[in-house]
């Protein structure tokens, strides 16, 4: 391996703003090709099995789904933030983080298999289980590694092109393969098969792109990995209870009609607050990398990153509140009548999505300066937040009971994050930033909202054509911001416009 390879990207140059808006639009296409083609594969899947086989299929994925916490225990994280600071020590962090995951992952494994035979004992059900295991978390955990060295390294395009090719094989092998009249394990163990082409293709590329060194693995450093990896995991857990219990109480306690609703506004706005941790993985190896150097630039990268994210934010809310009517009647297709309450849902949903994306770009900031304890005792006050109030709000307020718990949690852990980070908001001149922005967002959301009973595509390239316009023309950006944006929003128009 050369040294030139693993050199760390350093500066404040134009170049680092042009990086994060490719990496972020990677990143972005990717998940939006993988979600399609995981869409695509479950169209072919499910005619395949029948109903019962094709509920088994998704009892086991659902079941294998929640243990993948403990099969990495977020060691992928660590690795991320260890080698974006220092590249040098690279493949002895990958080589020993994959004989932690290695280990984790089997024994988690073994585990839910366990679990799962005591809790029901269904032979058929049970084999789609180890099935579904194999790649939900076995395989799953011991690409991490890899795929987070790459992308430590800014290697998010070929991340992005290594994940979407390997979700297209998965889909040929289902094509090719399944077959009709087929059970729930073999459309697993064929999925299990593409998951180990997978990963064997992200270890040649790391080997490829980046060169290799002789695996080296010491107890020293499996100790420490482990001890960094207990908060990332803890974190994990955390939000992944605070993100999910509301949907999961609500349709316990009001039934299958008020989870529909909430459901779908779910539906849309989950794929929107996941592009926060998009955005939030393309900052911070760059984050990484100042957090260690100078204090002025690390200051400055946090005020600029909470700044953008913020100009994101706000314009993505107002729109989707502006065409929530469009939006639903797209989903709802013949069936908005029983779906119309999803409408307003969908609208007050929308003040969600600031605090969220706030608070990713925050989390990012946080787990950069080694203050992973600090956001673990946080989003275990929003879990516990969660499940308690919503087992009131739910029961006697129903659907707008669950947003207004989802609204209140976030708001709690911006104020928290926010009142750590005080002295980087201090210096983000909202007084200035602000007005300018709700002037656009006000102006767009107008706009898309009386255009969106026309037409909702014409609505959505009035809101996409207005907002920058208005924003860019009001609001003063210093010269890191304006690469920064450029960087990050420049990548998605066409390069005539640039």
């Amino acid at each position: 391996m050369s040294m030139e390879s693993m050199a760390p990207v350093t500066g404040n140059r134009p170049g680092q703003a042009r990086r994060v808006g490719l990496n972020t639009l990677a990143l972005f296409v990717a998940r939006l090709g993988s979600a399609a083609l995981a869409v695509y594969q479950v169209s072919l899947i499910y005619p395949s099995l029948g109903t019962e086989h094709a509920g088994q299929y998704r009892a086991a994925f659902s079941f294998c789904a929640m243990f993948t916490v403990f099969a990495s225990m977020g060691v992928h994280r660590v690795l991320f933030r260890d080698i974006a600071r220092a590249p040098e020590n690279a493949w002895p962090l990958v080589w020993s983080a994959s004989a932690l995951t290695l280990g984790l992952s089997l024994i988690t494994y073994g585990g839910l298999i366990g679990v799962f035979m005591l809790a029901d004992g269904d032979p058929d059900r049970g084999w789609a289980v180890a099935g579904a295991g194999l790649w939900v978390v076995v395989l799953w955990a011991l690409q991490q590694p890899f795929e987070y060295f790459l992308m430590a390294r800014e290697r998010m395009v070929a991340v992005s092109a290594l994940n979407l090719a390997v979700s297209l094989l998965k889909v040929i092998a289902i094509w090719l393969y399944l077959g009709e009249g087929a059970t729930s394990f073999r459309a697993h163990m064929i999925l299990s098969a593409g998951a180990l082409l997978g990963l064997l293709i992200f270890v040649a590329a790391a080997v490829l792109l980046e060169g290799v060194q002789w695996p080296r693995i010491s107890l020293k450093s499996l100790r420490g990995l482990f001890e960094a990896s207990v908060p990332m995991s803890a974190i994990m857990l955390f939000s992944m209870i605070y993100f999910h219990a509301d949907l999961v109480i609500l349709t316990r306690i009001q039934g299958d009609v008020a989870g529909g609703i909430y459901g779908l506004v779910r539906q849309v706005t989950e794929p929107v607050l996941m592009l926060a941790g998009v955005i939030g993985n393309a900052l911070f190896p760059a984050l990484c990398r100042h957090a260690t150097g100078d204090e002025a630039q690390f200051t400055a990268l946090r005020q600029s990153s909470l700044r953008l994210l913020l100009l994101i934010a706000l314009p993505v809310a107002t729109g989707i509140a502006a065409t929530a009517l469009p939006i639903v009647q797209l989903l709802s297709r013949g069936e908005f009548e029983a779906f119309r309450p999803s409408v307003e849902v969908l609208r007050l949903a929308c003040a969600v999505i600031p605090f969220f994306y706030f608070n990713g770009v925050a989390l990012e900031v946080f787990l950069s300066n080694h203050q992973h304890w600090f956001v673990v005792r946080v989003y275990g006050a929003a879990a516990a937040a969660c499940v308690l109030l919503n087992l009131f709000a739910a029961a006697h307020y129903g659907v707008w009971g669950a947003v207004a718990v989802a609204i209140l949690v976030n708001a709690g852990i911006t104020a928290a994050f926010a009142l750590r980070l005080r002295r980087e908001l201090g210096g983000l001149r909202l007084a200035r930033f602000l007005p300018s922005i709700v002037i656009a967002c006000t102006v767009m959301g107008a706009a898309a909202h009386a255009l969106s009973s026309i037409s909702f595509v014409a609505a959505v390239l009035c809101g996409l054509a207005l907002f920058p316009a208005i924003c860019l023309a009001l609001t003063p950006f210093d010269a890191r911001e304006s690469r920064l944006l450029h960087g990050v929003l420049g990548r998605f128009a066409p390069r005539r416009l640039r």
